[in-house]
């Protein structure tokens, strides 16, 4: 493609998320494009009840600002994460024209709009681009499911002119289902660094304040653990495991969020004896974790599935070492055993507990290994999904122009 023509791109996703919109601004800003996105709907942008988070939310920083958007109208009567047709867009076929766009980007094959988008776009000769977030999916499928996503998704990736993956499971779904490798580039799954940084900037001065906020005024270590209160976050292992841990050494653990398990966290803790012990922050938003984050000194992360797992990204912007289940996905991209973490057999809370047991008795190595991650994490940036963003679309492109110029 020209290098002194803007390439006019469409995103295409369900709905605005708050760590979409630092890459979409930045992808805005770039010289090289000329940007819109198209949400399905508008989840998220006014206060709203979410059972996982056990609260009604409104996010404390701006999801649209500073990128062109569209909040498209929707044909289904309840529009939301509710099925596969709650997301239904027809206008997509009149939005995805050439004399409009040159690629659309569409975000997964999960809703009936993504499927309309890809086939308005190929049927307009307009270059798509696939982002997922997928990899090869959880293990325990039975493999009727196996096959059968294996055979849609082969069928669906024929149609895709390129392909974004977050990371390196990402790329080997990909490769599973057909996708060429020269075709498949990395916009890594990144959060806000340049905010965290800042927000680790101001607040490390006060982190003896934001300790005592959680209860600890002496020296004792504290074990954060980010995210909902679900049984797939598997918060009980954790409490089973911090119990051994506290058995022999003092510590805190702090569970930053909330969710329908609450109070089966609160009720192993105590029938563990270390209620005392044990802190459930509730729903704390964007401009609200880093309190959290630079009072602490581990992050423990015991998913039973992850497709990423982005509260690794923010605590290691904060210094953090992290634990993290084997199927905690970031953990092939981001935490390299005894270098900036440990990994461990999901659901094994004994290896848990051990893991937690070694690094608070070497407090000095866990900071070495938390200063290592926050080198890694610089390479998992909104810079770098800007730069795999243009790389996609140029490939996406050149293909296109490529099939329609075949007899």
């Amino acid at each position: 493609m020209q290098a002194d023509r803007r390439r006019r791109i469409a995103i295409v996703t369900t709905h605005p998320v708050q760590y979409h919109g630092p890459w979409f601004r930045k992808l805005a800003a770039d010289p090289r494009v000329d940007l819109k996105v198209l949400f399905a709907c508008d989840h998220g942008q006014k206060p709203s009840f979410d059972a996982g988070f056990n609260a009604t939310f409104e996010w404390d920083r701006p999801l649209t600002d500073g990128y062109a958007h569209e909040f498209l109208p929707n044909i289904h009567p309840k529009p939301g994460p509710q099925s596969f047709f709650s997301r239904t867009n027809p206008i997509l076929w009149r939005r995805l024209r050439p004399e409009q766009v040159d690629a659309a980007i569409i975000f997964g094959w999960g809703y009936a709009s993504t499927l309309i988008a890809l086939a308005a776009a190929e049927a307009h000769g307009v270059a798509t681009v696939m982002h997922s977030e997928s990899n090869l999916g959880p293990r325990g499928r039975p493999p009727w499911k196996t096959r059968a996503r294996k055979m849609v998704l082969t069928t669906l990736f024929r149609r895709v002119d390129a392909f974004l993956a977050v990371g390196t499971l990402g790329r080997e779904m990909y490769a599973a289902y057909g996708a060429p490798p020269e075709r498949v580039f990395v916009a890594p799954y990144a959060a806000d660094n340049e905010f965290f940084e800042a927000e680790r900037e101001r607040l490390e001065p006060h982190r003896d304040e934001h300790r005592a906020e959680l209860g600890v005024t002496d020296e004792r270590p504290i074990i954060v653990s980010s995210g909902k209160l679900l049984d797939d976050k598997a918060p009980l292992d954790l409490v089973r495991a911090f119990a051994k841990v506290r058995r022999e050494r003092p510590a805190k653990l702090v569970f930053l969020g909330d969710g329908p398990l609450r109070g089966e966290v609160l009720d192993a803790a105590r029938g563990e004896g270390v209620a005392e012990d044990v802190a459930i922050t509730g729903f704390r938003n964007q401009r609200e974790l880093g309190q959290v984050y630079v009072a602490s000194d581990l992050l423990a992360f015991p998913s039973r599935r992850e497709t990423w797992g982005i509260v690794i990204n923010e605590a290691m912007l904060f210094g953090l070492p992290v634990i993290c289940s084997d199927q905690v996905t970031a953990h092939h991209d981001l935490v390299t055993p005894g270098v900036t973490g440990d990994v461990y057999p999901v659901g094994d809370v004994e290896a848990l507990a051990s893991l937690m047991a070694m690094r608070l008795a070497a407090p000095e190595y866990s900071r070495a290994l938390g200063r290592e991650g926050q080198r890694r994490i610089g390479a998992f940036s909104y810079d770098q999904c800007v730069e795999g963003t243009v790389a996609a679309v140029d490939a996406a492109i050149a293909l296109r122009r490529l099939k329609l110029r075949r007899p």
